[in-house]
């Protein structure tokens, strides 16, 4: 049992890490600068990160697609893809405007 969970904790501190690093690139130049700016990364930009791709992964799956359209590359696939991900971009843009005379300090 105890072996079981240490594997576990191993591998959600592994894909935490890689999330982390993932999350790190993305805002590269606004490297967090102390601890607050830290904590607001992990408590916030890795569950962006993985809603991110949860979103994105159901956007370009098959069983959307199809019901879009029947080839498996078509205009109107792209363009559901292009106008669903561009509300989710904007959305995360307004937020990130909005939160960075909250935030901006804890970056570089």
């Amino acid at each position: 049992m105890k072996a079981r969970i240490k594997r576990y904790l191993l591998g959600f501190s592994i894909a935490m890490s890689v999330y982390l690093i993932l999350v790190l690139l993305y805002i590269y130049p606004h490297l967090p600068k102390d601890y607050t700016g830290w904590i607001i990364v992990c408590a916030v930009g890795i569950p962006l990160y993985v809603l991110w791709e949860v979103v994105v992964g159901y956007v370009i799956s098959r069983e959307v697609g199809s019901e879009i359209a029947s080839k498996s590359f078509s205009i109107k696939r792209i363009m559901f893809a292009v106008v669903a991900l561009s509300v989710v971009i904007t959305g995360l843009l307004l937020m990130s405007n909005m939160l960075q005379p909250l935030i901006g300090d804890h970056f570089r």
